[in-house]
């Protein structure tokens, strides 16, 4: 069965990298992933796409090399204005780019929004909503994202797991706030 499963999830890598803009070797995409408009997303090499996510690529996305993509994140590159133009009759759409830079770790269920860019070395927390560019050797987390941490050179993969599960307080808590 694991020898069926690597066979599939190679074949399916093979076809989604030929619809890419551009792919990197040693890419790895697991199945179920959807690529809205495919030839604006560009992946470095030693990429791991992880099951069920989403690019919306209708301006670039572009994500260097040694990156690593929790299950079900998105990256969105374009968005509307929040209200409603009546000069025009309708609302206006608009696109920016998304980077992604090398060595980057992306936790399960993150959402990348339009402009932002990750720098190298980064962590976004599972969950995360980012909103604005990640400076370098940041760990983000929360809803919407903030830095949580600074990477140094002495953290390891043991050091950063604890934070990588930070999310946003649940609702009940900020109603008890309120209260």
């Amino acid at each position: 069965m694991y020898k069926l499963n690597s066979i599939i999830q190679k074949l399916y890598t093979y076809f989604v990298a030929r619809k890419l803009g551009s792919c990197g070797k040693n890419t790895l995409f697991i199945t179920f992933s959807k690529f809205f408009i495919p030839h604006n997303i560009h992946i470095g090499n030693n990429v791991f796409v992880n099951q069920q996510c989403i690019f919306v690529g209708e301006e670039k996305i572009t994500i260097e090399d040694n990156v690593s993509i929790g299950f079900r994140c998105m990256f969105i590159t374009s968005n509307y204005e929040p209200y409603f133009n009546p000069k025009r009759q309708k609302r206006v759409k608009y696109f920016e780019p998304i980077v992604i830079e090398k060595d980057v770790w992306i936790g399960s269920g993150a959402i990348i929004l339009p402009g932002v860019t990750v720098g190298s070395g980064s962590v976004v927390a599972a969950g995360a909503v980012v909103t604005r560019d990640v400076p370098s050797l940041s760990l983000v987390g929360e809803v919407p994202a903030r830095i949580i941490k600074n990477i140094e050179p002495t953290d390891t993969l043991i050091t950063l797991k604890k934070y990588i599960h930070v999310r946003a307080p649940a609702p009940s808590s900020i109603i008890s706030v309120v209260k």
